[in-house]
């Protein structure tokens, strides 16, 4: 199939279009509804046979409900072997697509196969940045089993713009957990802050609840500013114990070619991961070649850093000055800027390890753009460009109730 010019729309409010070969030249847009998360009856979908060329096309995707973060629409379905050529006008890979103050991430080499265009729903300017007991319960501040407990979410904005008219609700998807008082409305949250609902949520935990369950809750937020969307929440029931740090030797690491992977074999534990974060010092010239993402030892990714810097250098200052990713940071890593020096909330979600039990070898993958060999120097372009890397994950294990 190929387009010319004019809009290209799959099926009907949504659906699916087959076709063999692919071939897209701008000025054609390419229309992407996006009513759920079902390829043909939630959202618009291209399924190729064949080879797939986009040569500048445009992309408009209208959001038809209310996303919830790291949702994944597959927008064109790649079925052979063949990778995708080119890109949509403007967005190449790790680029953002924004529909009015929504904001999804592509991919050129996403899906089952590693070759389909993929959209994940990241909004990252505004995030759910901590969780945690405000009152009830036994007093203590912890989250246990059988007990009515107070509950605080911090949701914090890093748009460059107000957010106002804020109100959000809170429901479980962990069994054997109730939110009894479930809406609240937020104060308007300044550009780079922070707020917690003005009205406690309240949440209910039954009796057989174990202790370290992951409780898994979704807070759909409703603003005037910056459009609808639905952001997990996280909270551990039991307290958590110390940090155990990991490490990895300090040294130059070449990337010669697109890629480089370090690890580290973390072991010992018996009881589910509560939480994990990353601290590292590397010396580099381009950060914004670079993806930093953390694969656990059951091959969950997770990214940390994506093309972010620009032509800034380095990952923290020093080992004494490092770049710290936690999830409970205030501020987003694409909002800040080289060298990264301090905590920052990472590109994908940490809590994604939470309730494995963590042992194995933990990878810190970092992937080049540019699929030449690189250099440290400009006058050096046959020479692997050498990567300094001070890294360690810090791991926690819940304690008991």
């Amino acid at each position: 199939m190929f387009i010319e010019g004019g809009p290209l729309t799959p099926g009907t409010s949504p659906g699916i279009l087959t076709c063999s070969n692919l071939l897209l030249y701008g000025p054609v847009t390419f229309s992407a509804e996006l009513n759920g998360t079902t390829a043909g009856t939630g959202y618009d979908q291209l399924k190729v046979r064949g080879t797939v060329a986009l040569a500048n096309p445009a992309l408009q995707v209208t959001p038809g409900f209310m996303p919830t973060q790291g949702n994944r629409f597959v927008i064109l379905n790649n079925e052979t072997a063949n990778p995708v050529t080119g890109s949509f006008a403007g967005l190449p890979e790790g680029a953002l697509v924004s529909s009015g103050p929504l904001q999804f991430r592509i991919s050129y080499v996403g899906g089952t196969g590693g070759n389909d265009v993929v959209l994940t729903f990241t909004n990252a300017s505004v995030q759910a940045t901590g969780a945690f007991v405000a009152g009830g319960g036994n007093g203590n501040g912890v989250l246990e089993p059988n007990e009515c407990s107070y509950l605080s979410v911090v949701v914090t904005n890093g748009s460059g713009v107000p957010m106002n008219g804020v109100v959000a609700t809170l429901s479980p998807a962990t069994p054997g957990v109730a939110v009894t008082y479930a809406t609240s409305a937020y104060p308007d949250i300044a550009s780079g802050g922070r707020g917690t609902n003005l009205d406690p949520f309240q949440i209910t935990t039954w009796p057989g609840l174990p202790c370290g369950t992951s409780v898994e809750l979704d807070l759909t937020v409703q603003t005037a500013t910056h459009g609808n969307f639905t952001l997990p929440v996280n909270l551990w029931v039991g307290s958590p114990g110390v940090f155990v740090p990991y490490g990895i030797v300090e040294g130059d690491y070449p990337i010669g070619g697109i890629n480089y992977t370090s690890s580290v074999n973390v072991g010992g534990f018996s009881e589910p991961l509560a939480k994990v974060t990353v601290s590292l010092y590397l010396s580099d010239t381009s950060d914004g070649d670079l993806d930093l993402n953390l694969i656990g030892p059951d091959g969950t990714a997770v990214p940390l850093s994506r093309g972010n810097g620009g032509t800034g250098t380095s990952y923290g200052t020093s080992c004494r000055d490092r770049t710290v990713f936690d999830e409970g940071a205030a501020r987003s890593i694409t909002t800040g800027s080289a060298p990264f020096a301090g905590t920052y909330r990472p590109e994908g979600q940490l809590s994604s390890f939470r309730g494995q039990v963590g042992n194995g070898f933990w990878r810190l993958w970092i992937r080049s753009h540019t699929h030449l060999p690189l250099s440290r120097r400009n006058d050096l372009k046959s020479v692997p460009r050498p990567v300094r890397i001070t890294c360690s994950s810090q791991i926690r294990s819940p304690a008991r109730c």
